[in-house]
C-alpha cells in the first residue's frame, strides 16, 4: 500500500490532534478540522463529518506516521477494521469510532525522544511549529 501524503499536512493534523488550536473557538477536534479544511481548501459549502475527516486528514496522517516506522500490519489489522461486534451488531457509528481510535493514537504519538545523554531529538520534526498553534 503506497499512500502519498504531504508532510506539512500531516504535521498540522498531528498538532491539531494534540489540541494545538483555540479550544474556545473550536470546542471539538472535528470543529477544528472543519475550520482547517476551509482555511486550506476554501470550500465553505463543505461541512466536515467523521467519515470525511478520517478519509482526508486522519488516516493519511496515520499512514504517514506508520510509514516512518514501517508498521503497516498494526494499521491494517488492528485499527481500520470494524470489530466483530461492531460489524455484526451495528453497535456504533463506525466512522465516529474509527475517528476517535485514530485521533487517540495520533494524540499519544511520541514525536521526540531523549537519548542517553539527555538530549531531545525529533522523530517527526515539528520544530518549525514550536510555540505555535495551527488555528
Amino acid at each position: 500500500m503506497d499512500i502519498h501524503v504531504d508532510s506539512k499536512l500531516c504535521k498540522d493534523i498531528i498538532l491539531l490532534c494534540k489540541r494545538r488550536y483555540n479550544t474556545v473557538k473550536y470546542p471539538t477536534l472535528l470543529d477544528a478540522l472543519n475550520a482547517y479544511y476551509h482555511q486550506e481548501y476554501g470550500c465553505e459549502d463543505v461541512e466536515m463529518d467523521y467519515k470525511f475527516a478520517n478519509f482526508l486528514f486522519i488516516k493519511p496522517t496515520i499512514m504517514y506516521c506508520l510509514n516512518q516506522n514501517n508498521a503497516y500490519s498494526f494499521l491494517n489489522n488492528g485499527l481500520f477494521e470494524e470489530t466483530y461486534e461492531e460489524r455484526n451488531n451495528h453497535l456504533t457509528d463506525f466512522d465516529e469510532v474509527l475517528f476517535f481510535r485514530m485521533v487517540r493514537w495520533i494524540c499519544l504519538l511520541q514525536v521526540r525522544y531523549q537519548n542517553e545523554f539527555g538530549h531531545w531529538h525529533w522523530i517527526i520534526d515539528l520544530s518549525e511549529y514550536e510555540g505555535k498553534d495551527i488555528l
